[in-house]
């Protein structure tokens, strides 16, 4: 079976630092994962927060390269759904889908990539990033804030940890957003 060279060749965590890490069965898992035949629809995010944190929004950004050049970005807020399938883990695991305008929206931008890869030949590379926004649902102690983020595909019909135990705090090299972020208000959690 010959592999699309679009094959998404990395899964990363935005300014991500050592402290957080994926797991080498996830490489693997996400080894299966084909942009170029991967449903839209399908596609699943999860984020695993401590308690005193909710999530506010969650953002899904792709971003393709054709043979090294600019990067080409689709940003997504994604919708929070109740997925019986989540992994079973200590702290607020939320999950979230694409609406269907945007698994479409997905789609195109797939095959825009793809028609540029065939009019220029090459390489393609694809990077997926997820990104919490939170709010305060109790005061968070100093010290790191850690965080995992999961994604599912069609390919891989599990969540897989896509970084395990990333400080929220260092997300950002230039400020703190566990800092920065506000009380939640009523409609804001669970």
């Amino acid at each position: 079976m010959r592999h699309s060279p679009f094959l998404v060749a990395s899964f990363l965590i935005a300014a991500l630092p050592a402290c957080g890490h994926m797991p080498i069965t996830s490489l693997l898992q996400l080894s299966k994962v084909n942009f170029a035949t991967t449903e839209p629809r399908a596609l699943r995010a999860a984020v695993q927060l401590p308690s005193a944190l909710s999530p506010q929004k969650v953002v899904l950004r792709f971003t393709g390269r054709i043979n090294k050049g600019p990067d080409q970005v689709a940003s997504f807020q994604l919708e929070k759904f109740d997925d019986p399938t989540l992994p079973a883990s200590e702290g607020n695991v939320s999950a979230y889908r694409l609406t269907a305008a945007d698994a479409a929206r997905l789609a195109e931008f797939r095959n825009s990539l793809f028609r540029q890869k065939a009019a220029q030949g090459g390489t393609g590379e694809l990077e997926l990033t997820i990104h919490p926004e939170v709010c305060l649902t109790a005061p968070v102690p100093s010290g790191p804030v850690r965080a995992t983020s999961y994604v599912k595909t069609s390919e891989t019909q599990a969540y897989v940890p896509l970084a395990r135990d990333f400080d929220l705090r260092m997300v950002d090299p230039v400020r703190d957003l566990i800092a920065m972020a506000v009380p939640c208000g009523p409609t804001d959690h669970d």
